[in-house]
């Protein structure tokens, strides 16, 4: 019978227990601290994309006034339509249209758009009488999922809003009648 033996070899060594709970412990520790981070990570993802689809939706509504016809001067009575309008998005910043049967769980941003008509904004550089045709467009978005109610006013919890502002001006010629 032949009998194995098992030699150490010089600096071969492997860890001890000791080290590897000791390692262990350390790893441990670090990836509860990670995982303790992530609730913060997330509500930041979270509040960007609903920044950038309340910017989407903004500039949607902006560039609709833009190039909607204005109707004849001095009252613009078509631009007028837009002013104190609630719409409704969901969660990707689609329109939902006004239909009976929609649900209301798919609502997620209520949105007022302000267009005040009779208020002018003088463009700088340009002589007096350039706010004739340039008016400023306020845009609110709230976060209001399942059509809760807002207060555009108030602009406070529980439904506090983001406010977009821009300036359009009419393009074309001026239909005065």
């Amino acid at each position: 019978m032949s009998s194995f033996t098992h030699t150490a070899r010089q600096g071969s060594r492997g860890f001890s227990l000791v080290e590897v709970t000791v390692a262990m412990g350390i790893v441990a520790t670090v990836l509860v601290a990670l995982l303790a981070l992530l609730p913060y990570g997330m509500d930041s993802i979270r509040e960007a994309k609903s920044t950038q689809v309340q910017a989407r939706i903004a500039n949607e509504i902006i560039s609709e006034l833009q190039v909607a016809d204005w109707g004849a001067s001095p009252t613009y009575s078509k631009l007028a339509e837009y002013d104190e309008d609630i719409r409704n998005y969901d969660a990707e910043g689609t329109l939902l249209e006004d239909k009976a049967d929609k649900n209301k769980a798919d609502i997620i941003y209520k949105v007022k758009v302000e267009v005040p008509v009779t208020e002018k904004v003088r463009l700088r550089g340009m002589g007096n009488d350039s706010g004739r045709y340039s008016r400023r467009v306020t845009v609110k978005i709230a976060f209001a999922p399942g059509d809760k109610a807002v207060d555009f006013q108030s602009g406070t919890y529980p439904l506090p809003y983001r406010t977009f502002s821009s300036q359009i001006v009419k393009l074309g010629r001026d239909n005065v009648k």
